[in-house]
């Protein structure tokens, strides 16, 4: 008897553990939403009149019911905030429509949105991440509902990837589970970016046990001192002189522990250890440098710069690495026009591109239909809310830059490119395309 007993007591223990570490226990947002005092107070008090009041709120905005039902946090012993907001929520029934307590609510007055069914889903799953199967089934036909909305697609996809951990399913599964909501830019509803890069921040560890691409090894092969670190970001940078200066974007690179600058040059993958020379935070622009005995400066780059101001409609096309954990660590080509020469509210420091840009696409190289470099891609309005609008930094503002830099960057101005075909251009460009992967 005491053998089986101290059993149980290792299998709990092992059991706690594991759900200590899981997905609903380990994406916390809420800090991002410290100045709203009931969010505050939902992490300090608890279920609280005025929590419970915010969380019921179908006028309030989904990511700030969300966020308080973060706040209210979990506990290994399980509670009953569900219980306590769904008590709440029959008894605002009640007053409003004037039903006596001892009178059975008809389902006439239950009217659930889609988006406070999501709420509750949230709730029950905090309430006990041991058994998430009613909490699934409710944040199921919430995105059943509203499937448009990648708020509610997100909080499902987060507590089926709980259901698997429950369940010891393969982890690869759990990560693609997350991820394939996460990287899908077909949502017309927008996502709270807090909550998105917590969820994200943890999802992503398990991509480690997804199949490896071959190449995506490669890449970390030769930087050693960033495969002991955290890896928490990449982006595209370019190359800009044959010593191994690079242009990138500076939310790119902001805050690095280590910087890797990786090149595919001849089907073959070379990681080299980068160092910050200059930034200007206020245009999103840096200049980074290889910093490794084993690289060789290069002995032509390709392509040149255009110092003239594009005109709207003119063709232009960026090669990048986009979401190279779910997409791949093949260059990636895109195409556009220039919408407009300002950015947002007139902004004249950007273009306003069609080129399509995901994560991973900024600091990368935007050129003109003659393979001269106009401006670095950087950013893009909420793809939910707006469509696929994107900008980029003009190229003056890094030449700006160079000048102030003082390391004596000579700019590449090779006008070969200018006689090739688009997919000569490309193949010619790729080489000095670069990977860039940051860890702290």
């Amino acid at each position: 008897m005491k053998k089986s007993i101290l059993t149980s007591i290792l299998v709990m223990a092992t059991v706690f553990s594991a759900f200590a570490d899981s997905p609903l226990t380990e994406t916390i947002w809420w800090p991002h939403y410290k100045n709203n005092p009931i969010i505050v107070e939902a992490s300090r008090v608890g279920c609280s009149y005025n929590v419970m009041s915010l969380i019921c709120d179908d006028s309030k905005p989904l990511d700030l019911r969300l966020a308080a039902v973060n706040a209210l946090g979990w506990n290994s012993n399980g509670q009953n905030n569900y219980g306590l907001c769904m008590n709440y929520y029959f008894n605002q029934i009640r007053v409003r429509f004037d039903i006596p307590m001892e009178d059975t609510i008809a389902d006439a007055y239950i009217q659930y949105t889609p988006e406070t069914y999501c709420v509750f889903a949230y709730l029950k799953a905090m309430d006990n991440y041991f058994d998430v199967d009613y909490a699934l089934e409710i944040a199921t036909y919430a995105q059943q509902l509203q499937p448009n909305n990648k708020n509610i697609a997100m909080i499902r996809a987060l507590i089926a990837a709980q259901k698997m951990i429950e369940s010891e399913s393969d982890w690869c599964s759990l990560y693609r589970t997350v991820a394939s909501v996460a990287f899908d830019n077909s949502f017309t509803s927008g996502i709270s970016q807090y909550m998105y890069d917590e969820i994200m921040k943890y999802i992503i560890g398990y991509s480690e046990y997804c199949p490896k691409n071959a190449q995506s090894d490669n890449i970390l092969s030769s930087t050693t001192s960033i495969k002991s670190m955290q890896f928490v970001s990449s982006g595209t940078g370019f190359a800009i002189d044959k010593k191994g200066y690079f242009a990138t974007n500076h939310h790119v690179i902001e805050d690095a522990g280590v910087i890797a600058i990786c090149l595919h040059i001849n089907g073959e993958w070379f990681s080299y250890n980068g160092k910050v020379i200059k930034t200007d935070p206020v245009n999103d622009i840096a200049i980074i440098k290889i910093e490794d005995d084993n690289f060789v400066p290069f002995a032509n780059i390709p392509y040149s710069f255009s110092y003239n101001a594009e005109d709207i409609a003119s063709e232009v096309f960026t090669l990048g690495y986009p979401q190279v954990q779910v997409m791949g660590t093949d260059v990636k080509y895109s195409t556009g026009v220039i919408n407009s020469r300002t950015g947002i509210q007139g902004d004249p420091t950007h273009y306003q591109i069609s080129t399509h840009l995901d994560r991973g696409n900024s600091g990368g190289p935007l050129f003109n239909a003659k393979g001269q470099i106009i401006a670095i891609t950087d950013s893009g309005l909420d793809k939910a809310v707006y469509g696929d609008v994107n900008y980029a930094i003009k190229f003056l503002y890094l030449k700006s830059l160079i000048d102030a830099s003082g390391v004596g960057i000579r700019l590449p101005n090779d006008k070969s490119l200018l006689a090739k075909s688009r997919t000569e251009q490309v193949k010619a460009i790729s080489p000095y395309v670069a990977l860039i992967l940051v860890a702290k």
